[in-house]
C-alpha cells in the first residue's frame, strides 16, 4: 500500500538533494537546475549568503581611493592613522584576503565604482508628462559610490521640482510647501541602495520624476523572510548587512532600519495621499504623489 507524505515547507531555502549535492528549483510540473545566477539569489532569500561581500576579479588595493577611505575609517570608524591599513579593511569587509576588493568595498571606496561594476550608480530622469513617453527635461546617470550619488540624487530632485506656498493668516506669513519632502527623499534612496539585489547585472537603480509623481525603482524582490505588509510595519531584514552598516556609520541610514514605516506616518500625520509601494519577484517599486496632487484638508 503506497502513503503520501506530507512535508511543511522548510525555512532554509534552497533545498539541497544531499544523496547528489544538487539544487533544485521548479519549472511548471519539473524541477531543474538553477542556473548559476538563480542560485545566488536563492541563497540571498534563504539568508545563506550575502553577495555584498563577493571578491571581484582583477581588482585590488590600488582601486582604493585612500583620502575617501581614510575618513571613513577615522571619522566614521574612529580608528587611527596606524589602523588604517590592509588588516583593518579586511576585518571591515572591504577587501579579502588576496586583497580584492568586495562589492560593498568598491561601492564606498573604489576609485571608478562603474568599470568595476557596472550595475552600480543610478538612473536619474526628468519628464514633462505623466509617462515615459514624454520629453526629458533633465537626466543624468551617476556611477559615484553610494553616498556620492545619494547626495546628487538629492540635488537632482530638488533642481527639478518645487514649491508650493501656503499662506497662514494667523502668522501673517508664507510656508513654502516642496513637492516632496527632503527626508522621503533620502530614506526611499538610502532604502533602495541598502536593499537591491546586486547580484543582478544590467540594471542599475532608477529615479524618474513626472508631472504628477516620483518613483523609484530598485532590481529584486524582498528577501523571503521579509514581505510587504512586515517592511511597512518596521520589521526589518538586511539583504546587504554591510552595506546597511556603512549606510548608518555615514549618518544617512537609521539605526533601526525604520526608513518605510517612518515615511507611512508621516504621510498619515499629514493627511496626505500614501506612497504605493510595488513588491515583484524582479524589482521592487516605490510612488509618491506631488503636494498638489493630495488631499491636504
Amino acid at each position: 500500500m503506497s502513503k503520501l507524505l506530507k512535508l511543511e515547507k522548510g525555512i532554509c531555502k534552497p533545498y539541497r538533494v544531499k544523496s547528489l549535492n544538487r539544487y533544485y528549483i521548479r519549472a511548471g510540473t519539473v524541477a531543474i537546475e538553477p542556473t548559476q545566477e538563480e542560485l545566488v539569489r536563492l541563497l540571498q532569500d534563504g539568508g545563506q549568503f550575502h553577495f555584498e561581500i563577493s571578491s571581484l576579479p582583477g581588482t585590488g588595493i590600488i582601486d582604493l581611493e585612500p583620502l575617501r577611505l581614510g575618513y571613513y575609517c577615522q571619522k566614521m570608524r574612529d580608528l587611527s592613522a596606524e589602523e588604517n591599513n590592509p588588516r583593518t579593511w579586511y576585518n571591515l569587509q572591504i577587501i579579502d584576503e588576496q586583497e580584492r576588493l568586495t562589492i560593498a568595498g568598491s561601492l564606498f571606496f573604489s576609485r571608478q565604482v562603474a568599470r568595476i561594476l557596472p550595475q552600480a550608480g543610478i538612473e536619474l530622469n526628468a519628464f514633462t508628462g505623466n509617462d515615459i513617453t514624454s520629453p526629458i527635461i533633465d537626466s543624468l546617470t551617476l556611477t559615484e559610490t553610494i553616498p556620492e550619488a545619494i547626495e546628487v540624487s538629492e540635488s537632482f530632485v530638488r533642481r527639478n521640482s518645487r514649491h508650493l506656498p501656503i499662506f497662514n493668516p494667523e502668522e501673517t506669513r508664507r510656508h513654502d510647501l516642496p513637492d516632496y519632502q527632503p527626508f522621503v527623499i533620502r530614506e526611499l534612496l538610502v532604502n533602495a541602495f541598502a536593499h537591491r539585489d546586486w547580484s543582478i547585472f544590467g540594471q542599475r537603480i532608477r529615479l524618474s520624476l513626472f508631472g504628477d509623481r516620483l518613483e523609484i525603482f530598485s532590481p529584486g524582490s524582498l528577501p523571503n523572510t521579509l514581505n510587504l505588509e512586515r517592511a511597512l510595519a518596521g520589521i526589518s531584514y538586511y539583504r546587504n548587512p554591510l552595506i546597511a552598516q556603512m549606510l548608518k556609520d555615514y549618518g544617512l541610514m537609521d539605526r533601526l532600519g525604520r526608513g518605510l514605516f517612518k515615511i507611512i506616518k508621516f504621510y498619515r500625520s499629514q493627511n496626505l495621499l500614501l506612497p504605493n509601494f510595488e513588491s515583484t519577484n524582479t524589482f521592487f517599486k516605490t510612488t509618491i504623489y506631488k503636494t498638489e496632487h493630495i488631499d491636504a484638508t
